[in-house]
């Protein structure tokens, strides 16, 4: 082909001239962030107990069940749940940088997040990329593509609610909530379409195009088997017969159909409360007396009047609470089902959790939208389940961090000042003590000078 040996033996060799190797301090140039974090947790994860000096000394054997040098240490920390998480601290140098930024802009430097955050509503996904890495930046990327979409839509629904209170009494007549739907019908698929092509445009920029090969697994520690040669590696491996598997299936099915039925009974008291079963109607078989009376005309949830949001929101309420207790089961049954790989435990516990979820909170609006055909408890209910879920959201993702980080200061404020108060009480007593030495010592020369 023409190639110089000497390119083909520095290829072969990995042979490198010192003089071209990167200095130290070109290597935040090289690499990202997330590049180096990355490197870091992969060193890390592939660290075996074996590598370890007195590692038994470290991990008693006795105490630890099922001891193996050969295992990853981090796998074997989660396992005995000696880690919780495994997350990167702020880099030195990213700080390094802020901090020549706000020298370089003075004027910035005393600007805070509530200041910053005014002068747009999009997040700077290219810092988070470079902070992050690409798999955490395409979320970012893809909230910012649904915050530029959603204005449109936003501003019609403002339209079509002021439309509504002026022009009619009965929002359900309105005809522009059937215009708005097929808008947002129409909406949804031009959106879906356009972020199919952001996204094959965001994996050629950044090269993230074949970062989505599969990749052998390691065997799941938790998994239990017995001990055979598999019979295409001729490796001997545990191995656990597909029948076992299948009575496991079967038990699970079993623990969680009763969370099922509880869903069921549940959602029928719920609507007893709300108003959508009452007697003398097509649902007149599943009508509760006492929860049904709370909804009927003058009552305290009548379903005439806004104070009937207010079991709808327990029941949203109730239903995150169902899916919370359900993801225990869940996580239970897969666990007794000894998967071989993670993938294989991820997508049982996934499917688990989708039909349950979707079960009890999914189901009933397809069946009032599309079955039942009643709007207006079907509208309620979508207000009810959006509103709880961003306030959850805005609490857990915002109030909730900033309230902890705010307590994290005081408390750093509180060390601080009790410190300091410690500090001058030492001084102080140094200062008496070193007075008293003195006046000892001025005692000492007068009795010489009496004798």
């Amino acid at each position: 082909m023409g190639i110089d040996k000497r390119i083909l033996k520095a290829e072969i060799f990995g042979h490198i001239n010192k003089t071209s190797c990167p200095k130290k301090e070109d290597m935040y140039k090289m690499m990202s962030e997330a590049e180096r974090v990355l490197i870091s947790y992969k060193l890390l994860k592939n660290i075996r107990l074996g590598q370890l000096k007195n590692a038994s000394q470290m991990f008693d054997p006795k105490k630890y069940a099922r001891f193996d040098e050969n295992e990853k240490i981090l796998d074997f920390m989660g396992r005995h749940d000696l880690l919780i998480e495994l997350a990167c601290l702020h880099s030195r140098s990213r700080a390094i940088l802020r901090l020549n930024c706000f020298k370089s802009h003075p004027d910035k430097s005393h600007e805070g997040i509530w200041v910053r955050a005014s002068r747009g509503y999009l997040i700077d996904d290219s810092t988070i990329r470079e902070y992050y890495g690409d798999h955490i930046a395409i979320y970012f990327t893809w909230m910012n593509f649904f915050l530029r979409w959603m204005v449109l839509p936003a501003l019609c629904g403002v339209g079509v609610r002021a439309l509504n209170s002026l022009l009619y009494d009965d929002v359900g007549k309105s005809p522009f909530n059937a215009a708005f739907s097929l808008g947002m019908a129409f909406w949804g698929t031009l959106f879906a379409c356009n972020w199919k092509r952001t996204e094959s445009s965001l994996s050629v920029n950044w090269n993230i195009m074949y970062h989505h090969e599969e990749r052998l697994e390691d065997i799941r520690q938790e998994f239990d088997g017995t001990p055979r040669y598999n019979p295409i590696t001729e490796v001997k491996e545990p191995h656990y017969s597909p029948h076992s598997r299948l009575l496991r299936y079967i038990e699970s099915v079993f623990i969680c159909l009763p969370f099922f039925a509880l869903v069921i009974l549940y959602l029928i008291a719920a609507y007893n409360v709300t108003g959508v079963i009452v007697p003398g109607s097509k649902y007149d078989d599943f009508v509760m007396g006492p929860l049904a009376a709370l909804a009927t005309e003058g009552a305290i949830f009548d379903a005439n009047t806004y104070w009937n949001f207010i079991p709808t929101i327990g029941q949203v309420v109730c239903t995150m609470l169902l899916n919370q207790m359900f993801s225990r089961v869940a996580t239970y049954c897969t666990d007794r089902e000894n998967h071989k790989y993670q993938s294989d435990y991820d997508n049982s516990l996934t499917v688990k959790r989708f039909l349950f979820e979707f079960f009890d909170c999914f189901l009933p609006l397809i069946y009032f939208g599309w079955w039942d055909l009643n709007f207006k408890v079907l509208r309620q209910n979508v207000i009810s389940v959006y509103l709880v879920d961003e306030l959850r959201r805005v609490f857990l993702e915002s109030i909730l961090p900033y309230a902890m980080a705010s307590q994290s200061k005081y408390k750093k404020e509180l060390r601080k000042l009790a410190l300091n108060e410690q500090k001058r009480k030492s001084e102080e007593k140094l200062e008496k003590a070193s007075q008293d030495d003195e006046k000892v010592r001025e005692a000492k020369k007068r009795i010489v000078m009496l004798e």
